[in-house]
């Protein structure tokens, strides 16, 4: 039997071609991978892009949260040092007041007598700040401490 563009070709009885070679109509041809598919590359792409921009809104989430924290503990100082400042005042000498700290933090302290009992002193203290700019100053952070001070 003749195909077109070949010659016949015998095949030896020991299995191998003339001339060493099949013929090009009948040999197989090599199928497989060869390489990526602009598909394969755009799906590996878009993959690549979700984690990249998972990570980097991570990192934003934790640097956000570490910075509410440092603000925090910051406030917080504040409010315990005026506490022992107050808590070492004379009983007599306990008056309320307000100031600015660090242009960031109101600090608020307010002394209220007879409370919870005669004799006695509640003094609270609070401190506040706006946690970002553009926050709604309606609804500033704090921190708010309270003790009771007997007199002697």
């Amino acid at each position: 039997m003749m195909f077109q563009g070949m010659e016949e070709q015998s095949m030896p009885c020991d299995g191998r071609w003339v001339g060493g070679r099949r013929p090009a109509a009948i040999s197989k041809r090599r199928v497989g991978p060869r390489g990526f598919t602009l598909i394969e590359i755009t799906i590996a792409t878009l993959l690549f892009v979700v984690a990249v921009l998972g990570i980097v809104s991570t990192s934003v989430i934790v640097t956000q949260t570490n910075t509410f924290s440092k603000t925090m503990t910051t406030a917080t100082t504040l409010a315990r040092a005026k506490m022992e400042v107050l808590k070492n005042t004379d009983y007599d000498g306990l008056t309320g007041g307000t100031e600015m700290v660090e242009s960031v933090f109101t600090r608020t302290w307010t002394v209220t007598n007879n409370t919870p009992a005669t004799d006695m002193k509640t003094i609270e203290v609070n401190v506040t700040w706006t946690w970002q700019a553009g926050a709604n100053p309606a609804h500033p952070s704090f921190v708010n401490l309270r003790s009771v001070v007997a007199k002697k």
